[in-house]
């Protein structure tokens, strides 16, 4: 019995081995097989760069690209270039591009699933993008109209023959593009609004003046106001979170009568990005009639905005001066009629229907005012308040599309200079070099200040002009620069004061790094570009210094250490910028908490453009400042320097552990573009990056701003440098947003292009 019964259980456990082997064998088959799937579909899927098509063009457009993607389109009309442009476009970030034109038609909730969604929809149903894109093109050239036309079929093209990016069931058409730009220029106006980037409550405006008494940033409100002041910075925060800055940057021209080695002209540029969105800016080439232009472009915009042709230059920013105004007004209703007071006389509200979504065949009716659209619609209706808010912008007009569409192709220098002064947008600087000269142009339109500090503007009496037009024009003659925060009253004299928003230690050390009696070379050029020198470290470093030899801790000790040898740039392996960042934001936190309690965090948004003043405050050390009345202890400026260091300290020991050589500026200064409309989450488990590290400071010129808990928020995204004889850029991500594509941003992290002519991919369109 005991040999069967052996025998019967070494049966069972071959038996149960057999079972494993095959339930292994059959989950470890399926495994592969599910692998191959997704292999076989990722190849299948994958964005093909080498192609022959015909389709609906001219003649024969060739595009060819370097290894890292930078392409090179050689065409004979410019209706081909505009279509190849957006099957470019499209070919590597379509997913972004359908985002941005649901964005601005109104229709993100399509592509977003969370509650700021429909606000977001609703904000461009009452700003009225798609009515506004109407409008503007049914005012352009048929030559412009033509040119925006063959870039949407050229983007149509990529969308019938690639399903992969979601997108909305309609065909691209001119007024989904012209409502993209109008919606990122009105953007970017809103987030330079002078009026909310310090914003304050009219009980503050006394300690303001003692404190800040020659500062002309701060703006303020009533409290009747507040509920107003909440949708305009609701408004801030979801322009920031989804929609970005745009056009913002800065741009150094350097003639040729300052270069003694070759004689040759210079002018550099670099283009900021937010992290929350994927840069749209585009390197690309285009060949016509055997003329070469090197441009920047930005995906879903048929427009150049920095070109290259021969030795002629172009680039241009917007400058941060205000362009918006927000006003009040009381409402009433009288015979079943809604009715607004403005200037003592009551108006009715003009009916403006609004397409909805990219079916132009659906509309929304919305009510406006003579002065622009009901703000606070977007939280409260016009129908249960006896107040409206309303915001009164300036959109984009003819003149400028017409410039940053055919400036690279216009022949006739005078005629694109006079064009330019012409400009109909919000004030932008340029730049713009020919072969006999260069100039520095600012043009456009800006608002004049509330001579009361008043962030909201009272309808009811006698109101300001709404906008002024700027057109300034400047022969450069030795070296000079443009914009977006380093522009002054001294480059705009007839501006008033509160209307521009200045980096004032940012523009310091531009300038003296511009010493006119310098000969600049291409390297010194490159280097003023990539700098990361924090002239706000040069300036406070000397003071903490000081405090610190009267602290006897270890960790003290180690930080002059760091100081001492610090060079002040902001490179991410170094430890001093950490250590000097986080110390000067919480001495900015410890000082003003008790004079302003929680309206502090408006500060620290912005501290950056605070340091010049908070300096001139440490340096002058006035008791009452730093000594926080609401304790018994007396606080002195060392005392509030003590506790934001420890403060500090425990920060960077929580945040990397205890050893202060692991202090590293990279290991707060990480973050990575966000894609939005991804079109995979399997194969983003593959290929989304990870945070990096960034180099940078909110005062340098290679710059990261970083929000109150030190996460980077925004960041040069694009650096470039253009000279008689050659075009180069750098590119602080890749070309696509596309999983799959070879140039995906989770594959390669950035693009280092050197002029490169070698040729790996090859895409031949035919017409049909």
């Amino acid at each position: 019995m005991r040999k069967i019964q052996i025998f019967l259980t070494g049966s069972g456990a071959m038996g149960l081995r057999k079972k494993i082997i095959i339930s292994s064998t059959t989950i470890i088959s399926l495994i592969l097989i599910i692998l191959a799937g997704f292999f076989l579909t990722y190849q299948y899927a994958r964005i093909s760069y080498d192609n022959i098509e015909n389709v609906n063009i001219q003649s024969e457009v060739v595009i060819t690209r370097t290894p890292e993607g930078v392409p090179l389109i050689t065409a004979s009309s410019k209706e081909d270039i505009f279509y190849a442009l957006g099957y470019i476009h499209a070919q590597d970030r379509l997913n972004l591009m359908e985002y941005q034109r649901a964005l601005a038609t109104g229709t993100v909730s399509h592509f977003i699933t969370n509650p700021e969604s429909e606000l977001l929809d609703r904000l461009a149903s009452i700003i009225g993008f798609t009515k506004e894109a109407d409008s503007l093109y049914a005012r352009l050239d048929n030559e412009l109209k033509s040119q925006i036309s063959k870039y949407a079929d050229g983007v149509n093209q990529i969308r019938h023959t690639r399903h992969l990016a979601k997108s909305d069931r309609n065909d691209w058409i001119p007024a989904d593009i012209i409502a993209i730009l109008l919606m990122k220029e009105w953007a970017d106006a809103y987030l330079a609004n002078s009026e909310i980037i310090f914003p304050f409550s009219e009980s503050k405006r006394i300690t303001i003046s003692k404190i800040f008494p020659s500062s002309e940033k701060f703006y303020f409100y009533g409290d009747d106001d507040s509920q107003y002041l909440y949708i305009i910075q609701r408004v801030k925060n979801l322009v920031e979170t989804y929609i970005g800055h745009f056009n913002s940057g800065f741009a150094v021209h350097v003639p040729s009568s300052m270069n003694s080695s070759d004689n040759r002209s210079f002018t550099a540029f670099s283009q900021t990005a937010n992290y929350n969105i994927y840069p749209g800016w585009y390197p690309v080439n285009l060949k016509i009639s055997d003329q070469l232009i090197s441009a920047i472009t930005y995906s879903g915009l048929p427009f150049i905005f920095s070109f290259r042709k021969e030795s002629s230059f172009f680039t241009h920013f917007s400058i941060n001066a205000d362009s918006q105004d927000f006003i009040l007004f009381k409402t009433r209703k009288n015979n079943d009629t809604y009715q607004y007071n403005y200037r003592g006389v009551w108006k009715e509200f003009q009916p403006v229907r609004i397409p909805e979504g990219t079916d132009r065949t659906l509309n929304t009716l919305r009510w406006v005012t003579e002065k622009g659209s009901i703000l606070s619609d977007l939280i409260i209706s016009q129908k249960q308040n006896d107040q409206i808010l309303c915001i009164n912008s300036i959109h984009p007009g003819p003149n400028y599309l017409k410039i940053i569409a055919t400036a690279p192709f216009e022949t006739n220098s005078l005629k694109l200079r006079n064009l330019i002064l012409t400009s109909d947008a919000s004030l932008k600087g340029f730049l713009l070099k020919t072969d006999k000269e260069s100039f520095k142009i600012f043009s456009g339109f800006t608002t004049t200040p509330d001579p009361g500090r008043n962030i909201i503007s009272d309808g009811t009496r006698v109101y300001k002009p709404d906008h002024i037009k700027i057109a300034s024009i400047k022969t450069i003659k030795s070296i000079d620069y443009i914009g977006s925060d380093l522009t002054t009253r001294k480059d705009i004299p007839v501006l008033r004061q509160g209307i521009l928003t200045t980096n004032q230690i940012k523009l310091n050390t531009l300038l003296s790094m511009l010493p006119p009696r310098k000969i600049y070379n291409e390297k010194y050029i490159q280097e003023l570009i990539t700098d990361t020198h924090s002239g706000a470290a040069e300036l406070f470093t000397p003071v903490f210094n000081q405090i610190l030899s009267l602290t006897p801790l270890t960790s003290a000790k180690m930080t002059k250490i760091y100081f001492n040898e610090w060079d002040y740039t902001t490179r991410h392996r170094l430890q001093a910028p950490a250590i000097f960042y986080t110390t000067l934001t919480n001495m900015f936190d410890k000082t003003f908490r008790d004079e302003f309690g929680n309206d502090t965090d408006t500060l620290l948004n912005y501290s950056h453009l605070l340091y010049d003043d908070f300096y001139q405050i440490l340096s002058k050390n006035p008791v009452t400042i730093f000594d926080n009345t609401g304790t018994d202890q007396f606080e002195t400026r060392e005392t509030i320097f003590d506790q934001a260091f420890l403060g500090s300290m425990r920060y960077l020991n929580r945040k990397s552990g205890p050893l202060m050589e692991n202090w590293k500026w990279g290991k707060l200064n990480r973050n990575h573009y966000k894609i939005p409309n991804i079109t995979s989450t399997f194969y983003s488990l593959f290929f989304m990056p990870d945070d990096m590290a960034s180099n940078g400071a909110p005062d340098s010129l290679y710059c990261t701003v970083f929000s109150n808990d030190f996460k980077p928020v925004s960041a040069t995204a694009l650096t470039g440098i253009m000279s008689d004889d050659k075009f180069t850029f750098r590119m602080n991500y890749t070309y696509s947003s596309s999983i799959f594509s070879d140039f995906f941003y989770g594959k390669k992290y950035k693009v280092r292009y050197a002029n490169s002519n070698e040729v790996s991919y090859k895409t031949v369109l035919n017409p049909l």
